[in-house]
């Protein structure tokens, strides 16, 4: 764990070679996407969590390609960056959930049920420790 926001500046007092897999959780796009292109250029393994907000149903919540995802609009920005910065071709693993969102009319705050977050975090730590184990999901 590091107690530091991931930034340009900041990213090199990360060395993600030190670690066997990355677990992605990070909200903000840029130092979110930082860090897993950092993880792809070492050859590190990663797995990112996309958006959980205004999702309800956690068995809809699955994994596979940033590039196959649906109804997620942080992975859609994600996309879009990467294809803005030259990476269109990454590519790794992410958690999602490709249920439309219910949020109420007008409503600006994201939320977010623990059913469908914690859905997303034991996901998340299932494909991270099948990548150490090299197992077929």
């Amino acid at each position: 764990i590091y107690p530091l926001f991931l930034n340009r500046e900041s990213s090199g007092r990360i060395d993600v070679t030190s670690f066997d897999a990355i677990a992605d959780c990070i909200d903000a796009l840029v130092p979110k996407l930082n860090l897993i292109l950092s993880c792809i250029e070492n050859d590190i393994p990663v797995v990112a969590s996309t958006g959980a907000g205004f999702k309800l149903d956690p068995s809809r919540v699955q994994a596979g390609s940033i590039w196959e995802t649906i109804n997620d609009p942080l992975a859609n920005k994600m996309r879009k960056k990467l294809r803005q910065w030259g990476h269109g071709n990454a590519d790794f693993t992410v958690v999602y959930s490709p249920e439309k969102r219910q949020s109420p009319p007008g409503e600006t705050t994201i939320a977010s049920i623990i059913t469908v977050t914690g859905t997303f975090g034991l996901k998340l730590a299932a494909e991270v420790l099948a990548l150490l184990l090299d197992l077929e999901n």
